[in-house]
């Protein structure tokens, strides 16, 4: 058999006689008592204060403990509720605005997965919520505004659907936008709750037994997208250089394979030259003729490599910066191609001067063999 239907008198003398829970005033603990419910007070907050091996509750505790431990609890709650309602008003007006603003307020720009970060898990979580979204836009809404705007404009801006979105769809929605959008939103809310700027992301203070005390530390990480300090984008370029030269090292190789074979084929280009001469061509254009072979051997293998290392460094760069970091570190991808430049122009470089000494060697070996041949048809 179940618990039975107790009156406030019945359960106030449970209490004190089962429970040996002390209770001064009985006027006051029935008044509380029809304020708050049975369940929700003893039964919300009893083991804090039970004893496992009575199932009783301690010793000098008393209903104004109790009561004081649900106060303080469903003021905390007040609070947490208070500021969770002005971030997720936050939060929606600066995703509808920035939103707005890069791809448009037209409905089908919020509708349009390509507006967002549709790669990987995310599409299905896309999906999801475009359909969720899409099913709030129809004539009969519970919610006037949104029957206001079908029926007077035929659509509905993304500022005024928002509203009908819960916390869990708006965050789903915001981990799904793209790097600019992100970055725009964290800037917005440290600007309002200036203390998110100090929140460390992902570590939390704890105590020895493991519980968490504190998420606020100083000198830590920007939340905000402003924390990539010089050390971070130190080794931002720097791995996207080297990715570079991967390209680069199998660049130089194919050259220098390219080169030796040109220069050690020596009976083929004494058997062109020859062949030239005899047509009448000038010695100069014959060099000119040997430079831009040169020149063409070198050229077609760094056009493929080129194309390919800068796909490879755009794609890993974007790959890096997602799963390495978590946040979007900057609001485009400008920064991937800032170190491309910088490692493309060393590249150009140390290229330059690899073909000048080949060019040079070639050189000098045609003049020598030139000698030579001279040299043979005298004597």
């Amino acid at each position: 058999m179940g618990k039975r239907f107790l009156t406030y008198d019945e359960q106030i003398a449970f209490l004190k006689a089962k429970k040996k829970l002390e209770i001064k005033d009985e006027t006051y603990a029935k008044k509380i008592l029809f304020q708050t419910g049975y369940f929700p007070l003893i039964n919300g907050y009893k083991e804090a204060y039970k004893d496992p091996a009575t199932n009783q509750f301690q010793k000098g505790v008393t209903f104004e403990d109790i009561y004081e431990l649900y106060q303080f609890d469903n003021d905390l709650r007040n609070i947490f509720i208070k500021y969770i309602l002005m971030v997720e008003r936050n939060i929606k007006s600066s995703l509808s605005y920035h939103f707005c603003l890069v791809y448009g307020d037209e409905q089908d720009d919020y509708l349009d997965v390509s507006n967002y970060d549709y790669t990987g898990k995310k599409k299905t979580v896309i999906q999801n919520m475009l359909k969720i979204m899409k099913g709030q836009i129809r004539y009969d809404s519970d919610y006037a505004y949104i029957r206001h705007y079908v029926a007077k404009y035929n659509y509905v801006p993304l500022w005024v659907l928002l509203n009908v979105l819960t916390i869990g769809q708006l965050s789903k929605i915001y981990s799904c936008q793209k790097g600019r959008i992100q970055i725009k939103i964290c800037q917005d809310l440290t600007e309002h709750f200036p203390r998110l700027s100090l929140l460390k992301r992902n570590v939390g203070t704890s105590t020895p037994d493991g519980y968490l005390t504190s998420l606020v530390k100083e000198d830590t990480d920007w939340l905000s997208g402003r924390w990539a300090d010089n050390e971070s984008l130190t080794q931002l370029y720097s791995i996207s250089i080297c990715l570079f030269y991967l390209a680069l090292i199998l660049e130089v190789t194919a050259a220098a394979v390219l080169s030796a074979q040109l220069l050690g084929d020596r009976q083929k280009r004494k058997r062109r030259a020859r062949i030239l001469y005899q047509l009448g061509t000038p010695e100069r254009l014959i060099k000119q003729a040997e430079s831009r072979l040169l020149f063409l051997l070198f050229l077609f293998p760094a056009i493929p490599a080129l194309i390919i290392g800068s796909c490879f460094i755009f794609w890993s760069g974007r790959r890096l910066e997602k799963s390495a970091f978590h946040l979007p570190m900057f609001s485009s991808d400008i920064w991937i191609l800032q170190a491309f430049g910088t490692a493309f122009l060393f590249f150009l470089f140390l290229y330059a001067i690899y073909y000048a000494a080949v060019q040079i060697a070639a050189e000098e070996k045609y003049l020598q063999e030139l000698s030579q041949d001279e040299i043979s048809a005298h004597s």
